[in-house]
């Protein structure tokens, strides 16, 4: 594949936030960036060919740009929410891939591994994902589970001191090279959907278990997307995470702070495909002057700009939420109080980035659509968003009730609010 060029550098202007982030944090933004752009940016192309980002995982690590969310004692970085999101937003404009890897690694598996893991699990299984030893995948989805949990057929059984697994898991992101999954499973099938699931931490080395059928996907491609079968996979009832039937307060427990990350990251390749398009319309000329000069081109530059700004907005609030009322209660108490917030910016930036990207390639025509430029990885890349940890439909829904669960209170204060 042909080298194409780059447009924007990594010191881009961009419109006035200094008010909206400290001294510290636009400093420590300057610095991911840099990292981002000096170590990963000419390996995009290499990774999405080869389906693999796994081996940029350590140096992220070493880099202290990992596990973020996780204490210092347990070999995390034991920074807020709102540092993690700036490390999303610009390794998400560099290798989008590269970005969901180090989320699923570093926050998503991770911190449920911290709250509610053993000191043996932490030993055994967080210190080396901290450090980038080994790797690890979420497996919720199935054929029959999507965005209904309660569709989850796979199936644990007891079997004196063990456990044996059966199921099917679909678009296992980073499955295919990881060391170990977290696997949601029926322990109880009469049981209400609070009490039905537990989680469990399966090494993939396992015999029955199998991560190999990789699907092809259209973007993300970067880091494999797989079919996991568990067929008879026998484990110890010391790979149990957390009690058993507290699987779904386990699942949910990360819930507002994963949308939060895929906000920044959608927000991360809109920002990059607008760099692109906005250095591109001053460069290029058509009929004797550069694009930007073309009323059609310069709006599109205009909205596309606004557009991002407030995204970056809603990201900003849904963390700064977080991270105040994580430093009060915890980390449960503050994914449930920015839930409707957390799905607010998802919204927003999984539908508004992919216009941005759409747009930002209509701006470079068909040079934007050809594979190896920045644009056409960024456009791939961002629909996911729309899907990926809660389609929209679901954000509109969470939204929706929450904002009458709101209203309710205002009206009566003992009242809980409608929760369909």
């Amino acid at each position: 594949m042909s080298v194409k060029k780059i447009y924007a550098t990594p010191l881009e202007p961009h419109t006035w936030f200094d008010a909206f982030e400290s001294p510290e944090e636009r400093d420590f933004r300057a610095r991911v960036r840099e990292f981002a752009w000096a170590n990963f940016e000419h390996q995009r192309d290499d990774c999405d060919a080869k389906n693999r980002c796994k081996h940029l995982l350590p140096l992220v690590a070493d880099g202290g740009y990992l596990a973020t969310l996780v204490a210092k004692e347990h070999g995390g970085e034991g920074q807020g929410l709102g540092y993690s999101v700036i490390i999303a937003q610009e390794m998400g404009g560099v290798i989008p891939s590269l970005a969901a890897y180090r989320a699923v690694n570093g926050n998503f598996v991770s911190k449920p591994l911290e709250e509610f893991g053993t000191p043996d699990q932490i030993d055994r299984f967080l210190r080396p994902l901290c450090a980038a030893e080994i790797t690890t995948a979420l497996a919720i989805s199935e054929p029959t589970a999507g965005s209904d949990v309660g569709g989850i057929q796979t199936r644990a059984v007891r079997d004196g001191d063990s456990w044996v697994i059966n199921g099917f898991k679909q678009h296992i992101s980073g499955g295919a090279e990881a060391d170990f999954i977290l696997v949601y499973a029926v322990t109880d099938p009469e049981a209400s959907l609070s009490s039905r699931l537990t989680a469990f931490i399966v090494p993939t080395s396992v015999p029955g278990v199998d991560p190999s059928d990789e699907e092809q996907t259209m973007g993300v491609r970067g880091m494999s997307h797989t079919r996991v079968r568990l067929d008879d996979v026998r484990i110890d009832d010391s790979l149990r995470l957390g009690a058993v039937g507290e699987g779904l307060r386990i699942m949910f427990f990360g819930l507002a702070a994963e949308r939060i990350d895929i906000s920044a990251r959608a927000l991360g390749c809109g920002t990059r495909a607008f760099e692109e398009a906005r250095a591109y319309a001053a460069e290029r000329h058509q009929f004797g002057k550069p694009l930007r000069a073309l009323q059609a081109v310069s709006h599109k530059i205009s909205q596309m700009r606004t557009t991002i700004d407030a995204g970056r907005l809603l990201v900003l609030r849904a963390a700064r939420l977080y991270d105040e009322v994580l430093a009060t209660t915890g980390p449960e108490e503050a994914s449930e109080a920015c839930n409707e917030e957390s799905s607010i910016a998802k919204l927003f930036c999984g539908e508004q980035m992919f216009w941005v990207c759409d747009t930002a390639m209509q701006v470079f025509g068909g040079l934007g659509y050809e594979q190896g430029t920045a644009v056409e990885a960024m456009f791939r890349d961002t629909r996911v968003f729309r899907f990926g940890g809660g389609t929209d439909e679901i954000q509109r829904h969470i939204i929706q009730r929450d904002e009458y669960k709101r209203l309710a209170r205002s009206r009566d204060p003992g009242a809980s609010g409608n929760s369909s």
